[in-house]
Order: C-alpha cells, then sequence, then structure tokens
C-alpha cells in the first residue's frame, strides 16, 4: 500500500499528537542526534531538528510518495531516507518467578532506576517485587513479551 501525502495530511492533526507527547518528553544534548522512523512527509521531523538544534536528524520512511514531500526540509544536518521500520513483539518463556522479576526490572524498571536514588531504587525495588511475586501463580512457564522496533533499508549510493 502506498501512501499519499494529501491523504495523510487529512488526518494531520490526529497522525500529530502522539509525536507532540513524545517531543515534550526529549531532553535537548549537546550535539544530539536524532531519528525519527517512519517520518511520513517530513514536516515533524524538520520541527523535531529544529527546536533540538540536533546535530543531525535522519527521517525513515517506507513510501517514495512522503519521502518526495520530505525532501522539501532537507539540509543543515537534516536528511531522509527509505527504509522499512515495522513493530515486532518477541515472546520469551521464562522458567521462575524470580526469572520474571528479572525480567521486569531489566525492561521495564529501567527509568524508575535512572530517576530514583540507589537507595530508594533498592526500596522501590523490593516493594515491587513483592507485589509483582503475590501476583504470579506457581504454574510456570511465565511468557514475557518485548516490543523492538526493527528498520532496515540501504543507503542510496551517492
Amino acid at each position: 500500500m502506498s501512501w499519499s501525502p494529501a491523504h495523510s495530511g487529512r488526518f494531520a492533526a490526529d497522525r500529530r499528537q502522539p509525536f507532540d507527547d513524545l517531543f515534550g518528553l526529549i531532553e535537548s544534548t549537546e550535539r544530539m542526534r536524532a531519528v525519527d522512523l517512519g517520518c511520513g512527509t517530513g514536516e515533524p521531523t524538520h520541527l523535531l531538528h529544529r527546536k533540538l538544534n540536533a546535530r543531525s536528524t535522519l527521517g525513515l520512511d517506507s513510501s517514495p510518495e512522503m519521502l518526495r514531500e520530505s525532501s522539501a526540509f532537507e539540509g543543515s544536518g537534516l536528511g531522509f531516507s527509505k527504509a522499512h521500520v515495522r513493530p515486532q513483539v518477541d515472546m520469551h518463556q521464562l522458567e521462575r518467578r524470580d526469572d520474571v522479576v528479572e525480567w521486569v526490572k531489566g525492561t521495564l524498571l529501567t527509568a524508575w532506576k535512572r530517576a530514583l536514588t540507589p537507595l530508594d531504587y533498592e526500596v522501590f525495588l523490593r516493594l515491587y517485587r513483592h507485589r509483582l511475586l503475590g501476583s504470579l501463580t506457581d504454574e510456570s512457564p511465565y511468557f514475557c513479551s518485548f516490543k523492538r522496533l526493527l528498520s532496515w533499508g540501504r543507503r542510496d549510493a551517492g
């Protein structure tokens, strides 16, 4: 299915809302580099690049029609390329309840570890572990999912 920039424009506000929500969570750092997966026409990518004062930003999209529109924004460290992006959910089988705690700790709680002091994180983790173990049955195996975005593409020679 090819995307139509005109059709996409009819729903620009709805499509833009998740971008705006996520953009509010990004803290700019010196010499920042950014990648926008599924950049569409490039307008939000251009805004991201400008507001973050990024050293470089790459917008990726699978639609040649959308990328033609994005070319109007290229330059000054902002570029666009064709690539395929798709979400994928992998399932992992864990045998023990303690393995589930370690899985959650390493995937879902990393933001808490960064946000809390080491002592506060240990207290938080102890309480979280207690609640999590209390909610798990003794029946194994346990299945945990891991979401990731996969992207593949090829740079044009030139």
